[in-house]
């Protein structure tokens, strides 16, 4: 079925494409002075010092390659550190004005290195800029997509579905199914309750899995109970699995209030994210950091945004504001394979618990902020019924002494026999309180996630 308005979706993808193909080849970094702009302090040094001098003639005419090459020279050593002093000194014999042209070649070297910062600072921004029209291109290319995959049931299933959702009490209007591409498919039925009846949606979803022969359930935050007016509501397949989470945060001694944030985010399509960030610091101005990083995710995965291109645009942002850098640390599951990623940067290592045995997760990319281009690490694995997921701080390993912390913070996990996951992180916080005698010597925080087959 050809969806109405999907070719100007796709015309609109590809506006967005070509213009972050433009930003994408507009020139690259600087990291020193080109040819052009040596010319520039040379053409402002003569202008400003040589002009008027009694040697012009004999510096820029009879000796002139001699005087560039005593400039370039001069310039490189700036480049290398050296002073205005050393650089009279160095001038002394050839320029018989060598005090001032000192003085000039330092401002003018100053002045052009400035330049040279805030024009690379607009070329870095360019590249932010191409990612988000990129992945906005990518967004409408996938809606297209999913216009163009829009179907409908067959005729004799939904005509049997319309005659027993009739039979509860739902007169159906439309029914809409779409292919979602790598996911599940997803059904879109606008219907409306009859006059005096109270029809719960979960009815609904259980008449539904009978029909498809597959189980299906309302979409998360959709309406409890069927109204009235007509409404479209969404069902989804059901996932193989569900995953709990359990939280527990001790800050600083001395604050009242953690730097550390987390979250836990659930799509429509499967996907369940636990996501912890460190702020830099404690206290205040920390929780507000890492909990701006925290919000900006959860917005760019509720608006669909790859989690790699998230990572990719947060630390964009947390460059550009260079208040502090703070860690980030995404473990996504899909609950209906199991499938797991973990994306750091700058994060403490995450512990999964599989089958008894401990697995620590490292990585070593840096903390949001502080380098432009940040290259995302995703470390896969694939969890069952049981396993267990442990995102930490770093305050959480700092209570043990020597070196190989994470291994006995490892250690620490195999002893426990909790298998809920709000259970286990108040047993865990319990354990490294012990450790560090009730005083915390930095914010701690155990985030627990808990996969679970459905019945």
């Amino acid at each position: 079925m050809d969806y109405p308005g999907r070719e100007r979706v796709e015309e609109c993808a590809r506006s967005f494409g070509e213009l972050a193909d433009i930003y994408y080849r507009m020139p690259c970094r600087k990291e020193g002075f080109g040819r052009q702009d040596i010319e520039d302090i040379f053409e402002e040094l003569t202008g400003t010092v040589c002009r008027g001098c009694r040697s012009f003639g004999k510096c820029w005419k009879d000796q002139a390659a001699g005087t560039y090459q005593r400039l370039y020279e001069a310039l490189t050593a700036m480049g290398e550190g050296k002073t205005e002093g050393d650089i009279r000194a160095g001038m002394s014999d050839a320029c018989i004005r060598a005090g001032k042209m000192a003085g000039s070649m330092v401002w003018a070297f100053r002045n052009m290195r400035m330049k040279l910062y805030y024009a690379n600072r607009l070329l870095e921004g360019r590249e932010a800029v191409a990612d988000q029209l990129w992945e906005m291109a990518r967004l409408l290319d996938d809606m297209a997509e999913e216009m163009q995959r829009t179907g409908e049931l067959k005729e004799p299933v939904n005509r049997r579905l319309c005659r027993l959702f009739d039979r509860r009490g739902a007169q159906v209007r439309k029914i809409f199914l779409m292919h979602k591409r790598k996911r599940r498919d997803e059904l879109y039925i606008t219907m409306h309750a009859r006059k005096g009846e109270c029809v719960p949606i979960r009815d609904l979803a259980g008449i539904l899995s009978v029909v498809l022969h597959r189980r299906m359930v309302p979409a998360r935050n959709s309406r409890t109970v069927l109204g009235a007016e007509d409404e479209t509501v969404l069902f989804v397949e059901e996932t193989r699995y569900c995953l709990l989470y359990g939280i527990s945060r001790v800050p600083k001694e001395g604050e009242l209030l953690s730097g550390d944030s987390f979250s836990y985010f659930q799509n429509d399509q499967g996907a369940a994210v636990l996501s912890l960030s460190d702020g830099m610091g404690s206290g205040r101005e920390a929780a507000a950091e890492s909990r701006k990083l925290i919000e900006l995710l959860e917005q760019f995965l509720e608006a669909g945004v790859s989690e790699e291109t998230a990572l990719g645009l947060i630390n964009s942002a947390s460059v550009y504001e260079k208040k502090s850098c703070s860690t980030l640390d995404i473990c996504s599951v899909d609950l209906y394979s199991g499938n797991c990623d973990i994306r750091k940067l700058g994060a403490a290592p995450t512990f999964l618990r599989r089958d008894g045995q401990v697995e620590i997760v490292q990585s070593f990319r840096t903390p949001a902020g502080l380098f432009h281009h940040l290259d995302p690490e995703t470390q896969s694995f694939r969890l069952g019924d049981g396993d267990t997921i442990v995102l930490v701080t770093d305050g959480a390993l700092d209570v043990f002494s020597g070196q190989k912390k994470e291994e006995q913070f490892a250690a620490l996990l195999e002893e426990q026999t909790a298998a809920n996951p709000r259970e286990l992180a108040a047993a865990l916080m319990e354990q490294l309180m012990e450790r560090c005698q009730g005083k915390a010597r930095d914010d701690m925080t155990v985030f627990v996630g808990g996969l679970w087959q459905r019945v």
